[in-house]
């Protein structure tokens, strides 16, 4: 087994990856241990979720929903925290981690899915944004925005 991100030998590695995390209700929609390598499986939840997670907006819409952290916790949210959004970067290299961990879900029966997805060259750019903070934004906001 090799790591979706890194591609490194993921077999000795002991953490299980959650697509979405469980802070956000997620204690289904898994990937086997070794699919991410722990290394992996760290930074992204260090770097990418968390930070995404203690955004206001999305402390303000888990408190409103009752969703509890891994701890059980309900965040703490007042209105006078605001709603402000992650950085758009950011919320682009979560859903960069989702879309990839979720096409690898969505394999898990296909004999070989591993050796497949990690060798598809053309997903190494969607790898290297999701993990790495490497390359150039999707799109900017102002190419979504609307007249």
């Amino acid at each position: 087994m090799r790591c979706l991100f890194c591609k490194v030998d993921a077999s000795a590695s002991t953490s299980e990856e959650h697509i979405i995390p469980e802070s956000l209700g997620n204690t289904e929609h898994k990937l086997p241990i070794g699919a991410v390598c722990d290394p992996c499986n760290n930074y992204l939840g260090r770097k990418v979720e968390q930070p995404l997670l203690e955004s206001p907006a999305f402390r303000q819409l888990r408190r409103g929903m009752n969703v509890p952290n891994k701890r059980g916790k309900i965040p703490e949210w007042e209105h006078s925290h605001g709603v402000s959004l992650p950085a758009y970067r950011l919320m682009g290299r979560f859903l960069a981690k989702v879309g990839l961990e979720v096409l690898a879900f969505r394999t898990l029966t296909v004999t070989g899915w591993n050796t497949e997805l990690v060798g598809q060259q053309e997903l190494d750019p969607l790898r290297r944004f999701a993990r790495f903070n490497e390359g150039t934004d999707w799109h900017s906001p102002t190419e979504l925005s609307t007249p």
